[in-house]
């Protein structure tokens, strides 16, 4: 491809090769189970991605069934889409130098030891690096735990407990390995769906605006978890996230924030800390939704991947129990949501249909209305029809008397439009059957009031064009 050619590419064709190849090899395969080469070749045929397998070790034979190859050279064909590379920081330029000319524009570098070491030898090992891969080459690392798109059944990545993972719609863009791990983790075990997550470690020649930029065009990804321990391109930075976010609501969290921080920040992935009130200031201006832990970035993502957005940031609890419903408004009070004023049609409705001893306002608590079908059904049905009512959020202890508000939210599910978030918990030993068909309908359970109105919070925070 001539480079007219090329510069006419969309972002989208441009990364295609990095994240949908038809073809990877693997620089440093392993026979040795402990080793990174033999993980990565696992995790590689784990998923059984669809493509074409190069292991590539100079001792040649063979690992996993599949033969092996002496160099990048001598895989047969014209290229290889791209590569993951397990060697040493020394090797790396004349690898990227052999990638390039068997036609490869994607790769994945899990090698440490370079730029974060803080030394003028990684710096300059790293330029080597960047310029031996060319201009075409879409580098994710080095120092990275790796990469998955699972959107593409592609796991490029050491990470080796991700066999139940399910294809979905949230993406990942950490600088920590370990950190992108524990949200795909949580993730997963919520069986929440991921498409891509990756580190970006060292940033050889990716960074952040690259991935938001691509992002914004992937069909793949509806919302995008972004963690962000330094950045060197503000502006940048902030025009790509301005183009994301007005498309797909960004999650965003910044860490380092301490000044006793600022070092172990710049030696974990080279990045430049700065002063913390600009970083937080450039995100702002991105358009992205603040958070500022890891569980709200996991909470808020299952949120947003599941349910439709909030036409509005007025809200109903429905609970027949008064101390977490009030738990629940006064969180989403403080985020800044609004309880809805119900109409007076809906009022008089819900003063016929609940216990009459109790508070029917909202939040509504439905006391033993809640241990009757019907009424629950009527109940919930009649607070969704409200036009005041833009998120709705049920809550109840878990107990076999009070199950019947999450039956009628499953008996309705298919028929409220208005997002909706659960609050209920599964003691230990006690199966919470509602709770996991709940999940399976795509509605957002979660075991602690905070977190449901957090859930709320967001839902509300995320633009009303996002819509499938």
């Amino acid at each position: 491809m001539t480079t007219a050619a090329r510069n006419t590419l969309s972002v989208a064709d441009k990364f295609r090769p990095l994240f949908y190849p038809e073809s990877v090899a693997l620089v440093g395969a392993s026979s040795n189970p402990a080793k990174i080469g033999y993980l990565s070749l696992q995790n590689i045929l784990q998923w059984r991605f669809p493509g074409r397998i190069y292991p590539v070790n100079p001792e040649g034979g063979e690992i996993l069934g599949l033969r092996v190859f002496p160099s990048i050279a001598s895989i047969p064909g014209e290229k290889v889409d791209l590569a993951l590379i397990a060697r040493p920081g020394k090797e790396l330029p004349s690898i990227l130098e052999e990638c390039r000319r068997k036609g490869a524009r994607g790769a994945v570098i899990v090698t440490g030891g370079l730029k974060e070491m803080g030394t003028a030898e990684g710096q300059e090992l790293e330029e080597r690096m960047a310029c031996a891969a060319g201009g075409d080459m879409k580098i994710i690392g080095p120092n990275t735990i790796g990469m998955i798109n699972r959107s593409a059944s592609l796991n490029v990545s050491f990470q080796d407990t991700l066999a139940m993972l399910k294809p979905g719609n949230i993406s990942l863009v950490t600088q920590s390995g370990g950190t992108c791990m524990y949200m795909v983790h949580q993730l997963m075990n919520y069986g929440a769906g991921v498409s891509k997550a990756m580190s970006l470690g060292n940033r050889c020649n990716i960074d952040f605006p690259d991935l938001l930029e691509y992002l914004a065009e992937d069909d793949d990804t509806r919302v995008v978890i972004l963690h962000v321990e330094g950045l060197d391109h503000a502006a940048r930075f902030i025009e790509a996230g301005q183009k994301l976010s007005c498309r797909k609501p960004v999650l965003s969290y910044k860490v380092g924030n301490f000044t006793s921080l600022t070092k172990a920040v710049c030696s974990h992935t080279g990045a430049l800390a700065g002063k913390p009130e600009f970083q937080a200031a450039a995100l702002k201006q991105a358009g992205f939704i603040p958070l500022t832990s890891t569980s709200d970035l996991v909470d808020a993502a299952r949120a947003l991947s599941y349910q439709p957005p909030a036409r509005g940031n007025r809200f109903a609890v429905l609970s027949p129990q008064a101390g977490p419903a009030i738990i629940i408004s006064d969180t989403c009070q403080r985020l800044g949501l609004c309880p809805a004023e119900f109409t007076p049609a809906t009022r008089e409705k819900l003063h016929s249909l609940v216990d009459p001893t109790t508070y029917k306002d909202n939040p509504i608590d439905m006391a033993v209305t809640a241990t009757r079908f019907d009424e629950s059904v009527q109940t919930l049905a009649t607070v969704a029809a409200d036009d005041n009512v833009d998120i709705i959020i049920c809550a109840t202890l878990f107990h076999g008397t009070y199950i019947h508000l999450l039956r009628a939210l499953i008996h309705l599910a298919g028929q409220i439009t208005k997002p909706v978030v659960v609050c209920t918990d599964t003691p230990l030993g006690v199966p919470n059957p509602e709770a996991v068909e709940l999940e399976q309908l795509k509605i957002p359970t979660y075991p602690l009031p905070e977190r449901a109105a957090l859930a709320a919070w967001a839902l509300a925070k995320a633009i009303p064009r996002f819509e499938d």
